[in-house]
């Protein structure tokens, strides 16, 4: 009997070839991406389709331009959820913010800078905007808040923009914060206002290749790391060590931690929050 060897429709040479297509047809670099986490989420996607190869997939994708967004959105892993981890926002509100009106006071600086990376849908800019209008309204200085949320996904920046969630993924929201800052469309959803939408920005960046942001504040960059090499999380983790100021603070997944090499950088303010102050 002979045996017939298997074709591997994923080998390192056509993942390469995959790259490479994406890269030359959309100006999309995924190379820095964990080849693990590209074949499964490919996989994924490829099975959707009664696909079994790249090459097949790569055809789709010449002859129905469409199948990009879905691409991009089978990469982002978009939880749709505000607040999503209260305890995080808990901690942030409770203990940063107060620290940090207290700096800003002390310097003189009436301007909040938040930089929300790879946002997906708005959930997280939008929870971070709720926590700092509720504790400024408290008191008597006023701050100028702006909230720069930023995501390679143009699909979920449209959505972000829109602000319209179902109500499960509101579950997390006082019933307060829910008739505050939401305004009911029927039907189980619900839009953020334009008083939270007026302080956040959405625009398309690309961690790997564009320049990071300036003179930020609070960086919130959690559960976005497992698109990326540990050489190129740590190098995106120095940009934002230089994006913030000194006494900024940096979140991240609840799941993620700094490594060794960083630690030198920023100190812990909440470990099981994975809340860290830069130093």
């Amino acid at each position: 009997m002979v045996k017939v060897e298997k074709k591997d429709f994923f080998s390192s040479n056509k993942m390469d070839l995959f790259l490479n297509f994406v890269r030359k047809y959309r100006g999309i670099d995924l190379t820095s991406y964990r080849k693990s986490f590209l074949t499964r989420r490919l996989k994924l996607r490829l099975s959707y389709l009664g696909l079994d190869n790249l090459l097949d997939y790569i055809q789709v994708l010449k002859k129905q331009p469409q199948e990009w967004n879905n691409f991009l959105n089978n990469l982002s892993i978009n939880v749709s959820e505000l607040f999503r981890d209260p305890e995080v926002f808990a901690t942030f509100r409770d203990i940063c913010i107060p620290s940090l009106i207290e700096r800003k006071r002390k310097q003189r600086e009436k301007t909040i800078r938040c930089w929300s990376c790879g946002c997906s849908c708005g959930e997280e800019p939008y929870s971070l905007a709720i926590i700092f209008l509720e504790k400024l309204k408290n008191i008597n200085d006023k701050f100028a808040l702006r909230i720069y949320a930023t995501d390679i996904d143009e699909q979920a920046l449209k959505k972000a923009r829109e602000g319209i969630y179902p109500e499960r993924s509101l579950k997390n929201a006082e019933p307060l914060i829910l008739n505050k800052y939401f305004t009911p469309l029927g039907k189980g959803l619900y839009q953020v206002k334009d008083t939270v939408k007026e302080v956040v920005t959405f625009r398309k960046h690309n961690l790997l290749l564009d320049s990071p942001l300036k003179f930020i504040d609070v960086v919130f960059f959690r559960n976005v790391r497992i698109y990326f090499s540990l050489e190129e999380s740590e190098r995106i983790l120095l940009e934002m060590y230089n994006s913030l100021k000194e006494g900024g603070y940096l979140v991240l997944g609840k799941v993620e931690n700094l490594s060794v090499s960083l630690r030198n950088y920023f100190k812990s303010v909440s470990l099981p929050n994975k809340i860290f102050i830069r130093i």
